[in-house]
């Protein structure tokens, strides 16, 4: 019966193993805190910790205070006119059968005369686009928002059947007008065939440890 028992708990830590996992992957400086736009000539910095700026017409980050003091946060990222920031998640790449899930809070501030322009991307490799929402095709089939205000953005992607498996994941953080701002930026993974780097899913845990409770009371059952 010992034998049995450890034999049961030994495929139930398995099921665990090889079952649903979920968690995030780490992106540096997520709230766009570095550097400091205090220590900045201006009310904001050409640069973004973790982060790589592309084009000439501004990019990096900026004091909310100055902008919209209601901002969640001190700062924020921000992109003008056709510029972007990137961040290339090093070490991370597409796994096969996994779902992942970017949020991106995203707003403009209600001075600009430009249209909403915000795009933000999940790729793999250098350009490879796995998922996007833009100003005129925003995520969640929702309206932009409203200059001034901060709207939190879903993007998921599922890589069944993907291309893409094996490259390395980058979010890209763009404007097609003046000006994009950012900031809130996290992604996770969910896998059902483990080795995600991330955790065992709380409704795995609990079918497990169903199984295992029965098992003890049959054994004591049986004794």
């Amino acid at each position: 019966m010992r034998k049995s028992f450890g034999i049961a708990i030994m495929v139930a830590l398995f099921v665990v193993a090889s079952g649903a996992w979920a968690g995030p992957i780490t992106v540096i400086n997520p709230n766009f805190a570095t550097p400091d736009a205090t220590g900045c000539s201006l009310d904001y910095c050409t640069s973004a910790t973790g982060w790589t700026g592309a084009g000439s017409t501004g990019y990096g980050v900026e004091l909310a205070s100055v902008a919209y003091p209601s901002y969640p946060t001190t700062q924020f990222g921000f992109a003008n006119n056709g510029d972007s920031l990137t961040q290339v998640l090093t070490g991370t790449t597409l796994l096969a059968n996994t779902t992942y899930t970017l949020t991106v809070d995203v707003s403009e501030q209600p001075g600009d005369s430009d249209p909403f322009g915000a795009i933000v991307r999940l790729l793999a490799g250098s350009s490879n686009i796995l998922v996007a929402a833009t100003y005129s095709s925003p995520a969640g089939n929702v309206i932009p928002p409203t200059k001034g205000t901060v709207e939190t953005w879903t993007l998921t992607y599922d890589s069944a059947g993907s291309s893409y498996v094996g490259q390395t994941l980058a979010i890209y953080l763009g404007s097609a007008y003046v000006q994009s701002d950012f900031t809130a930026v996290t992604l996770t993974s969910a896998t059902d065939g483990g080795g995600g780097g991330g955790v065992p899913e709380p409704a795995m845990f609990a079918l497990v440890g169903a199984g295992l409770l029965g098992l003890v009371a049959r054994r004591r059952f049986v004794k």
